[in-house]
């Protein structure tokens, strides 16, 4: 009997498994949400390390990159693979991206399930799979294409599971310590707001545990909190010298309290039936009734404290009286159900009850700032329903058989259909982004060939925003024209471009091309969320009529061009003669000639970093017209070294990054031949 309802549920689960994410394996592209689309072009400028400075970044104007700690896994991977190896990027990032997804939610949630209960069934880990891997939260952040938090979501089993070894254990260990904090250190580098909350949920067990004492907390949070902070000094030592602070860059959207007044999208009762406020639709800001069906979950998941032993509060912790029959853990299931609960109350952000707490937190609580978005405390209620819901499922299987055996497999069923119902979305294929198969529009492809062709720089401007199949390389960087000219719709867009001081704004910065998308998926030009065209046509009719435009492509994909476009350095005022080549985003050789001291300009966003290096002469930048770069030279004929300096900083820093991984590599793999060569 437990075979075949191990077999059942094996085969049940990996059916839905199959029908959910099979699109991402079986088709041409994965294209849809916040997932970028890259030519081959560009990825051939991809090299094993991120630049200290993109030009591509801020903008299309140069800058740092926010997101240096996902982008370190981008590069490598990009470089690795798809530029030496020439494997294609399409079926790198099905295998790096999305397929270490699926496999790392499937076994890390198994993972933490069997830490908790050594004697977990077959079925309840497969349960717990599919619970942690398919429910609304993570099916909306994977239809988003957000991978990067998808990839640290997937994580947090493991990552919890490693520290409740550490804590649960009699004896501290160092490779438990190390072990942990690489594990934690992986998944900063993916996403370190869900580090941030699994480090949360591990605070919390710990003080469950009451194991307070020093020597608790240093081999708990010192030791593993160490090796994460080296492990991503590549990042972290630049963000801190430096001090460019990503949600500082983005500005007060992402810092306001109204920021996350208006993300708090989910209330209490959403978050505790775990159903994401977005489902199905995954419309940003479209939230959707309660669907009572889901109610069932927390039902079935806080049923499990009916099955622990009676608990009471002693000086040594959390002590059990009364035992009576019992499965698990139960100071540990009792854990759980408060970080559901503790999940549920910031997962509805500044909604009621309580909406002033999270507001405080916001505004008081060290690292809090990072969730505008209060859907990211989700994981938590994800992780304590896939553990407590077998749990339930389980213990309740153990009572009913004492008065039939045949009916073992009722509960087990029974969930498994209500399961498919709950996301049936999902499983009948009408869930959008990542899971709709998709193609590039041959436009798009004969427009980055036409761009290619063209050897000589310049920036193309796209109309209002930019397209997900914009070609984008160094050469060649796009800029967004909203955020650029400060215009919020395409009216006031229209107005900017009929000011008299446009025209110079765009030849200085080397704006040689305006483009106006064709919406092939109706994300840019909408209006009540679906695609206008009246609205798309507004645009490009406004274009026609201003006089220093001109349309070079037509078709749904249009172009004008520019009267006169800088290149990437140039002198003021046409003194001297300038010729470059671009070593790395970050490093220069300009080679200059002047017959009087001039300006030479860079038309890249202004950072004091930037140096011009002339035999013993150092040259900072000055900030210029528009938010750009100049550099007071001298008289003469001479090179000119232009190096981004603070590019020495990420060098330390992964340095220091590659000294800890070999380290702690080394001792954990000597601590193993150890202990395989040791005696029973």
């Amino acid at each position: 009997m437990k075979n075949k309802l191990y077999f059942f549920s094996l085969l049940s689960v990996s059916l839905i498994f199959l029908t959910l994410f099979k699109s991402w394996f079986i088709g041409r592209e994965i294209i849809g949400g916040d997932w970028p689309y890259f030519f081959n072009e560009t990825l051939k400028e991809f090299t094993l390390f991120p630049p200290a400075w993109s030009v591509v970044h801020g903008n299309g104007l140069g800058g740092t990159i926010n997101t240096y700690f996902l982008d370190q896994y981008l590069y490598s991977i990009v470089f690795v693979f798809t530029n030496t190896l020439q494997m294609p990027w399409t079926f790198i990032y099905k295998i790096f991206w999305f397929g270490l997804f699926v496999a790392l939610s499937i076994s890390s949630s198994i993972y933490l399930l069997k830490t908790i209960f050594s004697q977990a069934k077959s079925w309840q880990m497969l349960l717990t799979a599919l619970i942690f891997t398919t429910n609304t939260y993570i099916l909306m952040v994977v239809g988003g294409g957000q991978m990067g938090i998808a990839l640290a979501y997937a994580t947090t089993p493991l990552v919890l599971a490693r520290f409740l070894i550490i804590v649960q254990s009699s004896k501290f260990k160092v490779q438990s310590s190390l072990v942990a904090g690489l594990v934690l250190a992986i998944q900063v580098m993916f996403d370190p707001r869900i580090a941030y909350v699994a480090m949360g949920s591990v605070a919390l067990y710990y003080i469950v545990q009451y194991r307070w004492s020093a020597r608790g907390l240093f081999w708990v949070f010192v030791i593993p909190g160490v090796v994460v902070v080296l492990l991503n000094g590549f990042w972290l030592l630049p963000l801190l010298v430096l001090r460019n602070y990503p949600l500082v860059q983005l500005g007060s959207a992402y810092t306001s309290i109204g920021s996350v007044k208006f993300f708090s999208f989910a209330d209490f009762s959403h978050a505790l039936a775990l159903l994401q406020p977005n489902w199905p639709e995954n419309l940003f800001g479209k939230t959707y009734f309660l669907q009572p069906e889901f109610l069932v979950l927390p039902i079935l998941a806080f049923t499990a404290l009916l099955f622990i032993k009676k608990l009471r509060v002693t000086s040594d912790g959390l002590k059990i009286i009364n035992a009576q029959h019992t499965t698990g853990n139960d100071i540990t299931i009792l854990y759980f159900a408060m970080l559901a609960l503790v999940g549920v109350f910031l997962a509805k952000g500044a909604n009621p009850p309580g909406a002033g707490v999270f507001i405080w937190m916001f505004e008081h609580v060290p690292g809090f700032v990072m969730f505008r978005d209060p859907t990211k405390f989700y994981i938590l209620i994800v992780i304590s329903y896939s553990v407590l819901i077998p749990y339930s499922l389980n213990n309740f299987i153990d009572r009913v058989t004492v008065l039939n055996k045949k009916i073992v497999w009722l509960p087990v069923i029974a969930f498994i259909i209500y399961w498919v119902i709950t996301i049936r979305p999902a499983v009948m294929g009408n869930l959008g982004g990542t899971f709709v198969d998709r193609r590039v529009p041959e436009e798009y492809i004969q427009l980055k060939d036409w761009l290619v062709a063209q050897k000589t720089f310049f920036r193309t401007l796209w109309v209002p925003r930019q397209h997900r199949f914009a070609f984008v390389s160094q050469l060649h960087p796009s800029i967004e024209a909203g955020p650029l000219l400060g215009a919020t719709d395409s009216a006031s867009l229209v107005k900017v471009f009929s000011q008299s001081d446009t025209p110079r704004q765009l030849e200085y910065l080397g704006i040689q091309y305006i483009v106006v998308s064709y919406d092939v998926y109706g994300e840019i030009f909408q209006e009540d969320r679906r695609y206008s065209p009246a609205k798309r046509a507004y645009v490009e009719q406004a274009l026609d009529s201003i006089a220093w435009l001109k349309k070079v492509k037509t078709g749904e994909v249009t172009v004008y061009k520019t009267p006169v476009a800088k290149d990437h350095f140039w002198t003021k005022d046409g003194k001297g003669m300038v010729t470059w080549n671009m070593l790395s985003g970050d490093r220069y050789m300009v080679d200059v000639s002047l017959n009087a001291p001039g300006e030479l300009m860079f038309s890249e966003a202004f950072h004091s970093g930037w140096r011009a290096s002339t035999g013993d002469k150092s040259i900072p930048a000055q900030e210029a017209e528009y938010g750009m770069m100049s550099f007071a030279l001298p008289k003469g004929t001479y090179t000119a070294e232009i190096e981004f300096t603070p590019g020495g900083i990420y060098l330390i820093g992964r340095v220091v990054s590659l000294t800890t991984m070999f380290v702690v590599s080394l001792y954990l793999v000597i601590q193993s031949i150890i202990k395989r060569k040791k005696p029973l």
